[in-house]
C-alpha cells in the first residue's frame, strides 16, 4: 500500500491523500479546498496530481470545505466513480458546497476571479455519493476494505480505517475536542499499523470545558455593562450550533442579562435544520436530556435569524447590548466583516473567537494583536476587546490526539493538517513513546 500526500501538508487546509494498493487500484481520502488569506486561492484551480478518470473511489471524512471543497472540480475534471460518506456528511456537503459556489460567484461579480466549479458539477457530485454509517465495513475498490468511525468533530464526521495488502492505516480526518456540547464522544480507534493524524493543536492544551462556558458568560456580561456588541465569528457548521446550545442554557436559565441575539448566517440556519434531523441518533446524552425541559435548544427568547442582506443591515439599528453570530469563522469573508467594520472601533464591544484562525487570515492577524486592519479596502482601528476561547475548538488538543494515536498502537505516524510548529511538538511527544514520525511534504509518497 502506498500513500501520496496531496494536501494539508504542513498547513491546515486542502486535505487530500491518494492511497494505492499493489494492484494499482486507488482510493482518494478527502478532496479539500486550500484556504489561506483568501477564500479561493489559485492553488485550487490547478490540475490534480493524478488522472481523475483512473481513480477507483473517494472516501470523505467530513463536510468541512477544506475536506470536500474540490470534489465538484474532481467531477468536472472527469471522475465518475462513487464518493462514500456518512449520511449527515452527505446532507451537509450539499449546503457547504452551495455556499462555496455562491461566494465564488460573488467574487467573480466584484473581482472577475475564476469560478472553480458550477452548480451542475455540484449536482453531479451529489448524485455520485453513497452513504455508509459508522462501523459498517465496505469495499470501495478491489482489494480495499474501509470502515468509518465517529470522530466526534462535527455532525457525521469520521476517522477512516483503510485495509489493503495486509496493512491497515487510520486517517484521522479532524478529531473532536471531546466531550463537546452536542455530539457523542469520539470512538476508540481499532489497532492499525499506521496513522495519518491531524495536528491542528499538536502542541497545545485547551482550556477546560467550564472555562469555555464561563468565558462566554463573561463576554455577554462585558457587552451588557457597556451596552456594546459581542461579535462571534463562527463557522456555520457545528460551532454555531454549539454556541447556540450554550447561549440557550444561559438565557433560558437567566444566568446572563437578556439581550437580542442575531444569527446573521442563512447557511448556519440551514445547517441547524440538518442537525435537528439527526438528534436522536448522533447526539449525546446531555443534549437528549436537555430536550426534556426545552424542546428546541437552538432557540431562546431574544433570538432571531437574519436571512436577507436587508435584515442583516437592520441589526445595526438596534441600540444597546446585543450578540451577533456571523460567518466566516476566520473572517476571510462573509457578513461578519460588515459587523467588524462597524464595531471593532468601539472599546465597549468584544470580538470573541471560538475557532481556529488559520495563518494569514484576518482573524489570525487580529488575534495576534493587530491595532489596525483593512476591511473592504478601508482601514479599521481595533479598540474593541479581543478574546479567544480555545476550549470552544472542535479540534482535539495535543493530549487528546496523543491518546487517540496511542490507543491505535501504530508503528509509525504521518502528521498532517497543522502548522509545522504544532506538528513538531506532537511529533516529539510521539517519538518519546517509541513511535516513528514523518511530516510529509506536498506530493511526497510513502510505501507502507
Amino acid at each position: 500500500m502506498k500513500i501520496q500526500f496531496l494536501g494539508a501538508t504542513r498547513e491546515v487546509t486542502g486535505s487530500s491523500y491518494l492511497v494505492a494498493n499493489s494492484k494499482n487500484h486507488t482510493v482518494l481520502v478527502d478532496c479539500g479546498l486550500f484556504q489561506r488569506s483568501v477564500i479561493f486561492e489559485k492553488k485550487n484551480f490547478g490540475l490534480f496530481d493524478f488522472n481523475p478518470q483512473e481513480l477507483d473511489a473517494v472516501v470523505v471524512t467530513h463536510s468541512h470545505i477544506d475536506h470536500i471543497g474540490r470534489l465538484p472540480k474532481l467531477i468536472k475534471d472527469g471522475y465518475n466513480g462513487k464518493i462514500y460518506l456518512t449520511p449527515p456528511t452527505f446532507d451537509l456537503a450539499g449546503l457547504m458546497l452551495e455556499d462555496s459556489l455562491g461566494l465564488m460567484e460573488d467574487e467573480f461579480h466584484h473581482f472577475k476571479t475564476p469560478i472553480l466549479f458550477t452548480e451542475h458539477d455540484v449536482i453531479r457530485m451529489l448524485g455520485q455519493c453513497s452513504t455508509v454509517d459508522y462501523k459498517k465495513s465496505f469495499s470501495p475498490a478491489p482489494g480495499f476494505t474501509v470502515t468509518f468511525f465517529n470522530a466526534g468533530h462535527i455532525l457525521g464526521s469520521a476517522f477512516i480505517l483503510i485495509e489493503a495488502d495486509g496493512k491497515s492505516v487510520i486517517f484521522s480526518g479532524d478529531l473532536g475536542n471531546t466531550p463537546v456540547p452536542l455530539l457523542k464522544r469520539i470512538s476508540d480507534p481499532p489497532r492499525a499499523n499506521y496513522v495519518v493524524s491531524e495536528s491542528t493543536y499538536g502542541s497545545v492544551l485547551h482550556e477546560t470545558k467550564p472555562v469555555r462556558n464561563q468565558g462566554l458568560k463573561e463576554a455577554i456580561n462585558f457587552v451588557a455593562q457597556g451596552r456594546g456588541t459581542l461579535i462571534i465569528p463562527s463557522f456555520a457548521l457545528e460551532r454555531t450550533q454549539e454556541v447556540l446550545y450554550e447561549l440557550n442554557t444561559l438565557f433560558e436559565k437567566k444566568l446572563v442579562p437578556q439581550m437580542p441575539v442575531y444569527l446573521d448566517s442563512p447557511l448556519a440556519n440551514k445547517v441547524t435544520k440538518v442537525f435537528k434531523k439527526y438528534i436522536s441518533k448522533y447526539f449525546n446524552q446531555r443534549a437528549l436530556e436537555t430536550l426534556m425541559w426545552d424542546e428546541d435548544f437552538f432557540s431562546f427568547p431574544g433570538f432571531s435569524v437574519s436571512e436577507t442582506a436587508e435584515e442583516s443591515k437592520l441589526i445595526n439599528q438596534v441600540l444597546g447590548p446585543k450578540v451577533v453570530i456571523a460567518g466566516s469563522g476566520m473572517m476571510t469573508g462573509g457578513r461578519v466583516l460588515h459587523h467588524a467594520k462597524r464595531y471593532l472601533n468601539n472599546p465597549e464591544s468584544m470580538l470573541l473567537f471560538v475557532g481556529y484562525q488559520v495563518n494569514s487570515s484576518l482573524g489570525r492577524k487580529i488575534l495576534n494583536g493587530a491595532k489596525k486592519v483593512i476591511i473592504h479596502n478601508e482601514f479599521v482601528n481595533i479598540r474593541a476587546r479581543v478574546k479567544a476561547l480555545g476550549a470552544w475548538s472542535d479540534h482535539a488538543d495535543s493530549a487528546q490526539i496523543l491518546k487517540f494515536i496511542l490507543t491505535a498502537k501504530p508503528s509509525a505516524v504521518f502528521l498532517t493538517h497543522g502548522e509545522l510548529k504544532q506538528m513538531k511538538g506532537l511529533g516529539n511527544s510521539l517519538e518519546q513513546q517509541g513511535i516513528k514520525v514523518a511530516i510529509p511534504k506536498i506530493r511526497e509518497s510513502f510505501e507502507l
